[in-house]
């Protein structure tokens, strides 16, 4: 698992809790999970685009 992966994945778990516990309304929710998925597939891509390929 990339740290890329393990970020986004502890900062919905992270958000999920503090939906659970109160702390943040749904739509707080809602824009943090997008921004997370959206920065982890924007960080794949751009270390997809920049990587040197070895013949």
């Amino acid at each position: 698992m990339s740290r890329k992966f393990i970020l986004a994945i502890a900062t919905v778990a992270s958000a999920s809790w503090l939906v659970y516990a109160g702390h943040i309304a749904d739509g707080v929710y809602s824009a943090v999970v997008i921004a997370a998925v959206s920065g982890y597939m924007a960080a794949n891509v751009a270390q997809k685009a920049t990587v040197k390929e070895t013949p």
